[in-house]
């Protein structure tokens, strides 16, 4: 078993020949509003910039 750590909760798990994307939360960072009524409502989703570029994304998934 193999697993990539992305961000947050996204990860990639290798196991038994097959590849599993978690919780695959890939917007850019600030994409998404804070949620409304929370106590930070007023930040954005996605405090940190993605580590992998969408290309190494899309090779890890092969």
């Amino acid at each position: 078993m193999n697993i990539t750590h992305i961000r947050n909760a996204t990860q990639i798990i290798h196991y038994a020949g097959k590849r599993f994307l978690i919780d695959p939360m890939l917007a850019d960072k600030g994409a998404w509003p804070g949620f409304p009524g929370t106590a930070r409502s007023d930040c954005a989703i996605r405090w940190l910039s993605c580590r992998f570029p969408a290309i190494k994304l899309s090779m890890l998934m092969r």
